[in-house]
């Protein structure tokens, strides 16, 4: 069994405990593809947390993945990979921002997911974060959603960023852009969050982007079971296709 010492950010303390096998098919039954959903339900089981993982930042989302990960090293289910060189010091955690007449926040667990669900490209991604994390002062840029919100208007809130953040001329959007990177860059303080096509990446000490996913965590027999899993449903879908042919 692995034992896990306590990870503190900013003013929350984590304990994790050891992934369960039933959690464990639980994540193997989500598709590959959604990455973040299957990130939340690895955390709310180690987290023993049903809402936290949605409330917390990507940041903390990805620094439990890589504590967890290193927690592994000399076991089993050792990586070869040395996730130390993409931690940060937690000591300059910052949830939010403030850079000339904008206030950017943290990406949380909740938006990452509703990004997954709508981002089908990088351009997306990157406007979607955008949408998410910037408030601009003074401005008629639709309000922040908020998770006192329903799920529906929470999305739509989403859409109506979105909408108007891809209608602004090419030099404003360039502003925004260009504050949203500085800003990102000073929350970076756990690990360096960035995008590409898929979604989140994160960059170490090499500058390359990896993508960290909590199948790094399976034993050999529950990876056989995320494999199996995913040829089913790529089975089934080819079936699906032949039939409304």
């Amino acid at each position: 069994m692995l034992h896990f010492e306590r990870v503190s950010i900013g003013h929350r303390h984590y304990l994790m405990k050891e992934l369960t096998f039933n959690a464990a098919i639980k994540i193997a039954k989500i598709p590959e593809s959604h990455l973040e959903q299957r990130l939340t339900v690895f955390l709310q089981n180690v987290l023993n947390d049903e809402l936290l993982p949605l409330q917390i930042t990507a940041q903390e989302r990805y620094a439990l993945l890589l504590n967890y990960l290193k927690e592994q090293h000399g076991t089993l289910l050792d990586t070869s990979l040395n996730v130390g060189n993409f931690l940060m010091s937690p000591n300059n955690f910052q949830t939010e921002t403030e850079i000339d007449d904008f206030k950017i926040k943290q990406l949380d667990g909740m938006a990452c997911e509703l990004l997954e669900k709508n981002c089908k490209n990088l351009a997306d991604w990157l406007a979607g974060a955008m949408a998410m994390q910037l408030l601009k002062t003074n401005s008629d840029m639709p309000p922040l959603p908020n998770a006192t919100m329903t799920y529906e208007d929470y999305q739509q809130c989403f859409f109506n960023r979105v909408a108007y953040l891809k209608n602004l001329p090419v030099s404003e959007f360039n502003k925004y852009f260009d504050i949203f990177s500085n800003a990102n860059s000073a929350l970076n303080n756990l690990v360096r969050v960035d995008f590409d096509e898929v979604g989140l990446v994160l960059r170490g000490t090499d500058d390359a982007p990896y993508r960290f996913c909590p199948s790094s965590t399976f034993t050999v027999i529950i990876s056989e079971l995320d494999r199996y899993f995913a040829q089913s449903r790529s089975i089934n879908q080819s079936k699906r296709q032949h039939e409304s042919v």
